[in-house]
């Protein structure tokens, strides 16, 4: 057992060493020297709390019973306390009822003894360590029995050797309210995560870390005092500080203060969008980012775009300073467009806001001279001309533009057909222009205006016409994921078998194929082809690693006189490649085309498919294929128990037994191209495949003409 003890260091010709206290409670005390003298105490200016030590040396000095309060409060004999080694037992010691201004100035403190401060009733911790410029460190749990104690202002300023912060260090002080200036001037070099966690009624963070060399601020440090009101001052002049972590304030929606918060920190390189959203009751953002001359100012600090009406409505809230000096080492930054909120009867302060900017560092070129900028009245945008006179999906447009265009991308391009408007995507914008792609969205084919909104909300008086087309003429297949979508483009096929949509037949990674009047397709993305190899004969003749039909990389040839090659052939089973090698056309190989059971499909000089295992056929009825390519007969292409499926001209196909049926089952071919069902082309056991390209065939007739099969599938 034991009481509070402290180590006290007197020199010759300064032999004494008063104890003071304050005037709180009942003093009843012993206070043992350490020099085999004691003295009790019985108020706080008891006399003999006063010693004078017969010789020079270092002494334990140590206080049992009742002392409510040590006071040095940077006077006294201040310099003469070395260290605290007990903070004393319950059972010798009452404990301090306060630590307000205790070691106040106790320059040559070096250690505190572990465990915790024995002051369980002790609501003030203001100024206890102030000054305490020779603390090398903070014992862990300092705090945990002080469960009463309500602030910790100033508690650390000014002990400039301390360089941590133990994690936990508040965990018990749930009533704590006030944080102010208690790091204030340290050494800290980082925060512990959680450490203001259990802290839910603090309201005061006011200068906590200023000037301290941290170098980063935990995420989330603030997420749990939502009752906070102040952070002026916070982390200013945190030199080594070089990023702000997104959504640090999200929670405090209580706050009224962020003047001088981040001032002075000249290392942050980014300022994170959005980070005052939800900080709504703010009255006062002054000097917030002053001659923080690195960071990247966004344009969204304060509120998204699209809030301007509402964000600081009937609000004055003071602008003083706020991004002074800030960003104007670097480039990019995009001063927020603050003189097109609505402020209805408030009255913001913002004259001197963004002073020492200029327009090559940001768009300051847009701030009128009522918000400290030099722009008086500036004009509506003019669009004088289009890259491009016809537009369609995905295309890229440059706008030539004149008068009132930021240097950034601060405004929008939208495109209307008098009906839908749609935003565009825009991809770069300048003093002159811009360059946008197009997304097309619900727009209709014809005349549409184009629009272009600056940051200021001006837009051009007079739309600028285009023609817009976004799907082209019957049989032609355009744009980057037609029939067979790619990412979930929706391909149409329209009433003349037109297919539109956003992406065409076999296109990959939105290189475009198209289908001239041959039927050649061609593009990067021609029907077959994989990583750009072209699949696009004109004799039929399919080629390259990714040609139709190939199996792990085996490729399957389609040749002049119309014969499938290759292990991996179209079609094939157990590596039997099919051959259409006679002068009729005759299917053989146990794996042939249409085959059942090996028995061979025959296409005769009339195009009539026959055989047992005749392509199409149901039970050995034959199907024909006449001059206008339409599969007829009960065993038509597809068909199910006589159901007939045609092939169109436009190359529809219809009837209750759609492509690839099995045993009744339809395999169907939804929206975006995807065969499915347990009949699907190509399925074994009801297993459906995906095909992962468009597929056309032909079939070449012994007098030479070359006549399609009819039949459009979609490989996904």
């Amino acid at each position: 057992m034991a009481g509070f003890k402290m180590q006290v260091t007197v020199s010759a010709g300064d032999l004494g060493f008063t104890i003071p206290a304050a005037d709180l409670g009942t003093y009843n005390a012993t206070v043992d020297w350490g020099d085999s003298s004691s003295d009790t105490i019985t108020a706080y200016d008891d006399a003999d709390l006063a010693h004078i030590y017969a010789g020079a040396g270092t002494y334990e000095v140590e206080i049992t019973g009742s002392f409510p309060s040590i006071y040095f409060n940077d006077g006294g004999d201040k310099d003469k306390v070395v260290a605290i080694t007990d903070w004393g037992d319950a059972g010798d010691f009452d404990g301090f009822t306060s630590l307000f201004h205790s070691f106040h100035g106790c320059t040559s403190l070096v250690t505190l003894a572990s465990g915790g401060i024995l002051a369980p009733t002790a609501t003030s911790f203001r100024y206890c360590f102030y000054g305490c410029s020779s603390l090398s460190a903070i014992p862990s749990g300092l705090f945990d029995t002080c469960t009463a104690a309500d602030t910790f202002n100033t508690c650390f300023r000014d002990c400039v050797s301390l360089t941590a912060i133990p994690s936990g260090l508040f965990d018990n002080n749930t009533a704590a309210t006030s944080f102010s200036y208690c790091f204030y001037g340290t050494s800290i070099s980082a925060i512990p995560s959680g450490l203001f966690d259990n802290n839910t009624s603090v309201t005061y963070f006011s200068s906590c870390f200023y000037g301290t060399p941290i170098s980063a601020i935990p995420s989330g440090l603030f997420d749990n005092n939502t009752a906070a009101t102040s952070f002026l001052g916070c982390f200013q002049g945190c030199v080594s500080l070089t990023a702000i972590p997104s959504g640090l304030f999200d929670n405090n929606t209580a706050a009224t203060s962020f003047s001088y918060c981040f001032y002075g920190d000249t290392s942050i390189t980014a300022i994170p969008s959005e980070l005052f959203d939800n900080n709504t009751a703010v009255t006062s953002f002054s000097n917030g980012f002053r001659g923080c001359t690195s960071a990247v100012i966004p344009r969204d600090v304060f509120y998204p775009d699209g809030d301007q009406d509402t964000r600081f409505l009937d609000q004055s809230v003071d602008f003083t300073s706020c991004f002074s000096d800030c960003g104007t080492s670097t480039t990019g930054s995009i001063l927020p467009d603050l003189w097109n909120c609505d402020f209805g009867i408030g009255s913001p302060t913002n004259t001197t806001w963004v002073n020492n900017h200029s327009p090559s560092t940001c768009n300051f070129k847009n701030v009128p001279t009522a918000w400290g900028g030099y722009i008086t009245a500036p004009s509506d945008p003019t669009i004088t001309n289009s890259s491009e006179s016809t537009i369609g999906g995905g295309d890229s447009v440059t706008l030539t533009v004149t008068d009132g265009l930021p240097i950034q991308y601060l405004g929008k391009v939208e495109i209307t057909d008098g009906v839908h408007t749609e935003e565009q995507t825009v991809t770069s914008w300048s003093d002159t222009s811009i360059s946008f792609t197009v997304v097309p969205g619900a727009l209709d084919d014809g005349s549409v205006d184009i629009y272009v909104t600056t940051d200021r909300g001006q837009v051009n008086a007079t739309g600028y016409a285009v023609t817009f087309v976004d799907s082209d003429t019957p049989g032609t297949l355009t744009g980057s994921g037609a029939f067979g979508s790619i990412d979930g483009a929706k391909s149409t096929v329209d009433t003349p078998g037109t297919l539109s949509g956003s992406g065409a037949l076999g296109s990959i990674d939105g290189a475009k194929s198209t289908v001239d009047a041959l039927g050649t397709l061609t593009g990067s993305g021609a029907f077959g082809s994989i990583g750009s190899i072209l699949a696009d004969d004109t004799i039929g003749t399919l080629t390259g690693s990714g040609i139709l039909g190939s199996i792990s990389g085996v490729a399957a040839k389609f040749d002049a006189l119309g014969t499938l090659t290759g292990s991996g052939a179209f079609g094939s089973i157990d590596d039997l490649y099919i051959d259409i090698d006679d002068i009729l056309g005759t299917l053989t190989g146990s794996g042939a085309f249409g085959s059942v059971d090996g028995a061979k499909s025959t296409v005769d000089a009339l195009g009539i498919l026959s055989g047992s295992g005749a392509f199409g056929s149901v039970d050995g009825a034959k199907s024909t294929v006449d001059a206008l390519g339409i599969l007829s007969g009960s065993g038509a292409f597809g068909s199910v128990d006589g159901a007939k499926s045609t092939v169109d001209t436009p190359g529809i196909l219809s009837g209750s037994g759609a492509l690839g049926s099995v045993s009744g089952v339809a395999a169907k071919f939804d929206a975006v191209g995807t065969l499915s069902g347990s009949g699907a082309f190509g399925s074994v056991d009801s297993t459906y495949v995906r095909i992962p390209v468009d597929v056309y065939a032909f079939i070449q007739r012994a007098d030479g003409v070359v006549m399609p099969l009819g039949y459009t599938v979609t490989l996904a």
